[in-house]
């Protein structure tokens, strides 16, 4: 798994006063819809053969995957030059589409297991 790690810029206005806000990333927490313990990481999650945030499935079954962004947030009034941390964090959540988690095997067989008749040595299904 991996995501994002792009800060968020926004621009409001307060009582007449225009104000920058930066929203950073801070933590990821991945439910993996099994039932198991999350994973919580400040890692976006790398590429396979660097891959961090992962989770192998011990039961089959349809699962989806929850991934839940904790956000801390800098602010600057207009007229000021100084940032100022928000205090406390906030959250966004995103699930996946549903996927069905599946076993399969392969093995050696001497022949095509498409030809017709189907060789003796693969198994149906």
């Amino acid at each position: 798994m991996s995501t994002d790690k792009t800060e968020q810029t926004f621009r409001t206005e307060l009582l007449g006063r225009g104000i920058d806000v930066v929203a950073t990333p801070d933590t990821f927490t991945y439910d993996w819809g099994d039932g198991t313990a999350p994973l919580v990481t400040r890692s976006a999650g790398h590429a396979y053969p660097d891959q961090d945030t992962f989770h192998v499935y011990t039961g089959l079954g349809t699962r989806q995957v929850t991934l839940t962004t904790t956000w801390t947030a800098k602010y600057r009034v207009d007229g000021t030059a100084q940032w100022r941390d928000v205090i406390g964090t906030a959250a966004t959540s995103a699930t996946s589409a549903a996927f069905t988690v599946e076993e399969r095997r392969s093995h050696l067989v001497a022949e095509l297991c498409t030809a017709i008749p189907t060789p003796p040595d693969c198994e149906d299904g």
